[in-house]
């Protein structure tokens, strides 16, 4: 939570047209996101889904899936 706090800190600047004075800083701190990321990824790949899918009839998988689109949009 705390790479993307800081990450999400620089692109906001950016958007609001105020660059950052660092970019090696912004290079890092996008590169450890990145990775956790990944790793993020993988686990929901090969544990959450997979338990959730086992665990879940097609009327909640489906409800499950809609909440996490709506979050992304939001």
């Amino acid at each position: 939570a705390l790479q993307w706090a800081a990450l999400r800190e620089f692109l906001l600047a950016w958007r609001d047209g105020v660059g950052p004075a660092d970019l090696d800083a912004v290079r890092a701190c996008a590169s450890e996101f990145a990775a956790l990321y990944v790793g993020h990824l993988v686990r929901e790949d090969e544990l959450a889904f997979p338990a959730a899918q086992a665990g879940c009839d097609d009327a909640a998988l489906a409800a499950m899936g809609a909440e996490m689109q709506a979050r992304r949009r939001g």
